[in-house]
């Protein structure tokens, strides 16, 4: 039994944190979805910006480096929206993923971090060895951002 009309979008907003990442990939396949909110609106509008940037310079989008500010669901909807272009633009998802640097206020998202990482941040967390040199905070709590800045040679 179909609980949707043939063609019908469901537009959704405002699940906590994970649920949306979680709810769409569940019934993207079935239904047309769109979380317009943090995961899915605020990725299109970034990435309209991104597309509108690179085509003005010349050039493509997966050969950018990305360094994202805020690991919730807008930040990793942001870069969910990218990484997606970037595999359409020829990359694998394994390579879109590693053109991302995502930090957040306990630094930058690592495999081995002390906080546990959500379902949706996993595919963004960076190895711990590319970064046991860099410089902490002088808290000692993680990367900053300054540094993920510098760390990630973002081209000019």
């Amino acid at each position: 039994m179909t609980l949707f009309s043939p063609g019908a979008l469901l537009q959704w907003e405002d699940f906590a944190p994970g649920n949306g990442t979680s709810h769409t990939r569940k019934v993207r396949d079935r239904i047309c979805t769109f979380n317009n909110d943090d995961m899915q609106g605020t990725g299109a509008i970034t990435l309209a910006a991104a597309i509108s940037a690179v085509r003005i310079c010349g050039t493509a989008l997966r050969n950018q480096r990305v360094v994202i500010f805020g690991t919730g669901t807008a930040g990793i909807g942001i870069a969910d929206q990218m990484c997606q272009a970037m595999m359409g633009d020829g990359l694998s998802k394994e390579e879109a993923c590693a053109r991302f640097w995502c930090v957040d206020g306990q630094g930058l998202l690592t495999a081995g971090m002390h906080e546990p990482l959500h379902d949706y941040q996993v595919a963004y967390a960076r190895p711990l060895a590319e970064s046991r040199t860099w410089k902490y905070d002088g808290n000692g709590q993680g990367i900053t951002l300054a540094e993920m800045v510098r760390r990630c040679d973002p081209p000019c």
